[in-house]
């Protein structure tokens, strides 16, 4: 049976030959690398690579590419189809460069995604198009508890005198209303202007 995301996924031979040496020289309890996604679906979101350490992400799955492990989050999969993996000369020695052409789109998620995924595509398609109107954004930090949505303002709200107006007024009410099981939503600390 093939991987679901093999097929979707490029390590380029260079970034291949340059990957494998540095995993195996890393401590025992390295298992290969591991293809990361942040803010998924988001207008912030990232990839990145990093160590696939023994323990540190267990709801990351393995698959093997060349006989190179690569870890990643099984619910991040359509944001990680057609990610190409290749590797750069600079003038200092090599780079990765990871091009992910699908981790910025709103994909809605299946009624029984994690309450992450879905809290943040809310926030992605109902909540930012009406901060982008003054250039301000948010995004879930985390979900503490099962019932407290910790948010994180970026662009002009971070550090706006009126983000936390605007986080009580209408963010808050919004997400509770859509998220009955969130009782408390919270910004991480901003400072204001």
């Amino acid at each position: 049976m093939s991987h679901p995301l093999h097929a979707a996924i490029t390590l380029e031979p260079a970034a291949l030959d340059y990957l494998r040496p540095i995993v195996a020289q890393q401590p025992a309890g390295c298992l290969g690398v591991r293809v990361y996604v942040l803010h998924p679906g988001t207008s912030l979101a990232h990839a990145g690579l990093g160590y696939a350490r023994e323990g540190e992400h267990p709801d990351e799955v393995p698959m093997d590419v060349d006989g190179l492990q690569v870890f990643y989050n099984p619910a991040h999969v359509d944001f990680l189809r057609d990610l190409r993996v290749s590797c750069q000369k600079t003038e200092t020695g090599q780079r990765l460069k990871l091009v992910a052409p699908h981790i910025k789109e709103s994909i809605a998620p299946p009624a029984d995604a994690p309450l992450e995924r879905q809290i943040s595509y809310f926030l992605e398609t109902d909540i930012n198009p009406q901060l982008a109107e003054h250039q301000g954004s948010i995004v879930l930090h985390a979900v503490e508890n099962g019932d407290t949505a910790l948010l994180k303002f970026g662009g002009s709200c971070h550090g706006c005198g009126s983000a936390d107006l605007t986080l009580t007024d209408f963010i808050s009410v919004r997400l509770r209303q859509r998220f009955p099981e969130i009782t408390e939503v919270r910004a991480l600390a901003h400072t204001h202007a």
